[in-house]
């Protein structure tokens, strides 16, 4: 276990702010396992899993609050420049491992983030990413964080894990599950996966090489 990417910190530290869902008056504790105490490294679920994408790659780039009162107030020049460092690691696959968990090293070091630049961060990288495929026209959650990210710089690029490798990836307990239907959804997937590449704008698949692997991958099982 490499000291560097644990807390010493205590669990459910006491910095707070909003998630994408709710009104601003219901806080959200900021996980403090996702980060290091030197803001320097963040903790990534799934790293080749993820795509990237500027506000022009998708079709639901929008302001949610409709002009009013923004969902997070962060100092974005810090928060977007931590975030292109890390998505710069993880488009390269330059993660640390430390037992089961992913780390990304922030080179360059941009500045400390506030309260909720680290949430963003932690967030789209770890805790709660915003979760699609390039061909998904909904999305689920997420539109504050990457509508306060594209309003501030329309061609950072933002993280986006897909939801069809994260499903592929579920253990479905046979016990409760009955076997057919657990072929059933390999088979979509696999399907999905195999029909990917026709979906896939040219300039996200230039620069999500891991994930169209990890498609590829999918596709021939």
């Amino acid at each position: 276990m490499n000291p560097r990417f644990h807390s010493v910190l205590e669990p459910n530290k006491t910095l707070r702010v909003t998630t994408d869902i709710g009104a601003r008056k219901a806080p959200q504790v900021v996980w403090n396992e996702g980060m290091t105490d030197a803001d320097d490294a963040v903790r990534v679920e799934n790293p080749s899993a993820f795509w990237f994408a500027t506000a022009a790659d998708v079709t639901w780039f929008a302001d949610p609050n409709d002009g009013r009162y923004p969902q997070h107030t962060t100092d974005w020049s810090v928060t977007a420049s931590w975030l292109e460092r890390a998505v710069d690691s993880l488009a390269r696959g330059a993660w640390e491992q430390d037992g089961d968990d992913s780390w990304l090293i922030v080179s360059d070091y941009p500045g400390n983030l506030d309260r909720d630049g680290r949430f963003i961060i932690e967030s789209l990288l770890w805790a709660h990413p915003i979760e699609m495929d390039p061909w998904d026209n909904e999305l689920d959650d997420g539109r504050h964080r990457s509508w306060g990210l594209w309003n501030y710089d329309p061609n950072i690029l933002i993280p986006i894990r897909s939801r069809l490798l994260q499903d592929s990836t579920i253990d479905f307990d046979p016990e409760f599950t009955p076997k057919n239907l657990m072929h059933e959804l390999r088979d979509d997937h696999i399907a999905d996966a195999k029909s990917a590449p026709g979906r896939i704008p040219d300039a996200v698949a230039n620069r999500s090489a891991r994930y169209l692997e990890q498609l590829r991958r999918l596709a021939d099982s």
